[in-house]
Formats: C-alpha cells, structure tokens, sequence
C-alpha cells in the first residue's frame, strides 16, 4: 500500500491502521477493514505476505490516530475554504 500524499519511512502498522478507519468503511461499519474485510483477516494476510506479525492492540493505536488525523485535515479543509468563500448578498 503507498499513500503518496503522506509518504514517509514508519511502522507498518500506520497504513494497515488507515485502511481500518471510519472514513474508508463507506458505511459498512461491520467490516472494519476498507469496508470489505475483518482485522484478523487483514493482519494474517499481511503476516502470510511476509510481513512481521502485528500486535492488534498497535494498530487500534494506528486506527485511533488516523481517525483524529482525519478529523484534523477536514478541519483545516474548512477553514482553508471558509477564507477564499465570498458571502452572496
């Protein structure tokens, strides 16, 4: 998985941590992972592809820190809109 806008040398976790935040579930919040899959599932496939095992209790820290990471970039997002916006009247 490669986040262009964010790249950066970090635990691995950060990304799988991503993928499981509310903002990517599309409304199906019973499948934590993009919408499509569980966490188990997602954290045994990583580990079967190769990839060090992932304690779960680190990617819900990850999960965590990019729900408030996203919360932050919105709000900014307003506020970068909100200065180049012309009251109509």
């Amino acid at each position: 998985m490669l986040d262009w806008e964010n790249a950066h040398i970090g635990d691995p976790a950060e990304d799988l941590g991503w993928l499981c935040t509310g903002s990517w579930r599309f409304g199906q919040i019973d499948r934590p992972v993009g919408g499509f899959g569980s966490r188990e599932d997602l954290l045994a496939g990583y580990t079967e592809a190769g990839g060090k095992p992932i304690d779960p209790r680190r990617l819900e820290f990850w999960e965590v820190y990019g729900s408030l990471y996203w919360a932050t970039v919105c709000c900014r997002s307003v506020v970068e809109f909100s200065r180049w916006v012309r009251p109509v009247g």
